[in-house]
Formats: C-alpha cells, sequence, structure tokens
C-alpha cells in the first residue's frame, strides 16, 4: 500500500472516531442517573448520582485514574468527566458534549441528598 493512501485512511478513520462514535455511543442524562447507550437504543451502563463518590474533569485528574478506568467515550479530542462510585478503586470516563453540566447536576443532586 502507497504511504499516501496508509495516511488518508488512518485521517479517515480518526474522523470516523471523533465525529462518527457520537451516534454509535450516546449519552441520556436523567434525573438521577446517565445511561450510556449504543446506538441510543440499548443501554450498556447505568450510573446512579447517589453511588458516585468523585467527580472531575480530564483537567482535573492523573494519570492513575486514567489508566485505572472504563472508557465509555464517542470521541477522541474533547474534555472528559471522570466518576468513581463509592467503596471503588476505578472510575469511570465519560465524553458529554457538555462536561460542565454533566459535573454540576451530579454535584447538585449530591447536596441536594445531603441535606
Amino acid at each position: 500500500m502507497e504511504p499516501f493512501l496508509l495516511i488518508l485512511s488512518f485521517l479517515a478513520l480518526l474522523l470516523f472516531m471523533q465525529f462518527g462514535f457520537r451516534f454509535i455511543l450516546n449519552y441520556e442524562l436523567l434525573e438521577a442517573t446517565i445511561k450510556v447507550k449504543l446506538f441510543n437504543f440499548f443501554t450498556i451502563k447505568k450510573i446512579d448520582f447517589a453511588e458516585i463518590e468523585f467527580i472531575a474533569t480530564t483537567n482535573n485528574i492523573g494519570f492513575k485514574e486514567r489508566l485505572l478506568s472504563s472508557w465509555f467515550n464517542n470521541r477522541i479530542i474533547g474534555d472528559l468527566l471522570y466518576l468513581r462510585k463509592i467503596g471503588s478503586f476505578f472510575g469511570i470516563m465519560l465524553s458529554p458534549d457538555d462536561v460542565k453540566l454533566y459535573a454540576e447536576k451530579i454535584s447538585q443532586f449530591q447536596l441536594y441528598k445531603k441535606k
């Protein structure tokens, strides 16, 4: 295979991963849960806000957290949301469109539950 075709194929794959995965892996933000869905139909992971112990965005997490987490990302470039359940050593990484909205919603739920 010619180097040009190899580079072109690699770039096409990266573009598909950045933009196409959004149609394959979706997030649904509900009142007290986040659902990770495959093709916006099959729920493959359900995360209850009450079970979350630690929330961070990609800027605030270290290498260990990145390495020891389940990745449910639908893009290559962009902010990530790191969640760790109570009593768990491993975390979950998501890549929703609005990371701050998801983090605020979870934090508000947890503050409301503590009252």
